[in-house]
């Protein structure tokens, strides 16, 4: 099973402030690696004097700090039973608080954070406990026990088993949460219910996570195809786009301008 791009990466993006001492995503406030912290350790031993805490739960994906709170994901279990999992702990006692299970096979697309839940796209459908569960985008509430419980089935608040993106991440803007599947399948959902609110077939093929930037949302195909929409519950498309490359990269918005890179060129785009 792939990491699943992990659910804290985009936690920060939903506050306005972020405290200096954050560590909010895998390289910090300005994705740089560069940390304004003082007074750190020299010296980092397991066993050392200055150890704090450490927790048994290992793996490869960076852990981010938000005030008392650290988020890490974890792999727990084998074969039909191993599941990917978001976990919570307190940051001064290393004490975990809560974990959720998040299924799926090969999970790619990253969750999105708003409306006090997280949004997410579990990727293919995955044997698990016997059964097979179906590829789904759900909708959990965050947080809820400080004992370290399972808050899987407690915290979902709704489950949208159609037209399940396995690559391109959800969008959620102007409080409407949108999807395109890699068959170009666009559709809009009350982020309150999962309730589809409208289904929209766009042409070609889909690697690439829609992006919302200047009131548009820009979704493009393999092709590097940019269908630009506007938001809003009614399809409204305001144009199209073409370069005729293969691209699977989202686009990059900057300095005013779009970054969009194919498979032999990167473009800037400018007003």
């Amino acid at each position: 099973m792939t990491n699943l791009i992990s659910i804290y990466l985009n936690l920060c993006l939903a506050f306005a402030v972020v405290a200096g001492t954050d560590w909010a995503e895998w390289r910090g406030p300005a994705r740089d690696g560069i940390s304004t912290e003082k007074n750190l350790p020299a010296k980092v031993s397991p066993t050392g004097e200055n150890l704090a805490w450490k927790a048994p739960y290992g793996g490869r994906s960076a852990p981010i700090v938000m005030g008392d709170r650290v988020y890490l994901q974890n792999i727990a279990g084998k074969g039909e039973t191993e599941q990917e999992r978001v976990m919570c702990f307190n940051a001064d006692t290393g004490k975990l608080l809560w974990y959720v299970n998040t299924y799926g096979e090969g999970v790619t697309p990253s969750p999105v954070f708003g409306n006090g839940l997280v949004f997410n796209s579990s990727g293919f459908p995955t044997p698990f406990g016997g059964k097979t569960v179906k590829a789904a985008i759900r909708a959990f509430r965050l947080g809820g026990s400080d004992s370290g419980a399972d808050l899987t089935k407690s915290n979902l608040v709704w489950e949208q088993t159609q037209n399940v993106p396995m690559l391109p991440s959800l969008l959620l803007a102007d409080n409407l949460l949108y999807s395109i599947t890699e068959s170009g399948q666009l559709q809009c959902l009350d982020p309150a219910d999962g309730k589809v609110i409208y289904k929209q077939k766009l042409p070609g093929q889909y690697s690439a996570s829609p992006l919302y930037a200047d009131g548009r949302i820009y979704i493009t195909s393999d092709t590097c195809t940019t269908t630009v929409l506007q938001p809003g519950r009614e399809f409204k498309q305001l144009g199209t786009n073409e370069l005729n490359e293969r691209t699977q990269a989202s686009m990059a918005p900057a300095n005013g301008c779009l970054f969009i890179r194919t498979e032999k060129n990167l473009y800037c785009i400018r007003p």
